[in-house]
């Protein structure tokens, strides 16, 4: 009789023991770690969790430990790149790269901050003429032969700490490739590169808040 308990009593445990490994094959299956709909990325001390569909290259989308982390999102939506909402399906080319944004975020330098750059840093190898702007932008050629070369400043007055951009000054024969602005700024001991096209200059209040909402969401 005792023999027949034991061998009751040891089957009952087996089966408890299964039960309890698919519970936690579900659980792990079910874990936030294995949610394909989010990727999370650490730069440095920085950890961030974005759709995937914001990377622009396949590696960060698994997730990891990254030097930097490329993304690109829409303008206005700023919805993933590959999603344009309220826009024709038959968008060209050109129209579609002129409301692509693209973001390359790095540990922040120290050094100088995004915000001083206009003024410790741009401000000796700009020309002294500035010429106005939609949107309430100025605008300052950088002087030839300055590591700037071909390139101008827009920044909102009066120094360009609530935002400035350096763009490639067209050039005088088309070379096929894209005009591109730079904008910079920090979140979270991260530098945050945000590129985009010169159409969008006049629409930087838009542009600059966007970008830093985007980043900041995936912060938290």
């Amino acid at each position: 009789m005792n023999v027949r308990l034991l061998a009751i009593a040891t089957a009952l445990i087996c089966a408890a023991l299964i039960l309890a490994s698919a519970a936690g094959l579900v659980f792990l299956l079910r874990s936030p770690g294995a949610d394909s709909s989010r990727a999370e990325v650490i730069i440095g001390q920085t950890r961030l969790v974005f759709a995937p569909d914001y990377a622009r290259f396949a590696a960060a989308r698994a997730g990891g430990h990254f030097e930097r982390l490329d993304l690109a999102a829409s303008f206005p939506d700023f919805a993933p790149a590959g999603v344009i909402t309220g826009a024709s399906p038959a968008l060209d080319i050109r129209a579609r790269a002129e409301h692509t944004l693209f973001l390359t975020l790095t540990p922040a330098d120290t050094a100088v901050s995004a915000a001083d750059r206009p003024v410790k840093l741009y401000a000796r190898f700009l020309e002294k003429e500035e010429w106005s702007h939609p949107g309430g932008l100025v605008m300052r050629r950088f002087s030839a032969g300055s590591p700037f070369d071909n390139e101008d400043l827009y920044m909102a007055p009066p120094e360009g700490r609530l935002f400035s951009a350096r763009c490639m000054r067209p050039a005088t024969s088309p070379d096929g490739l894209p005009d591109t602005c730079i904008h910079e700024f920090e979140f979270n001991r991260l530098n945050v590169q945000l590129r985009f096209s010169p159409a969008l200059l006049a629409e930087w209040e838009t542009l600059s808040e966007g970008a830093r909402r985007l980043v900041e969401g995936m912060g938290r």
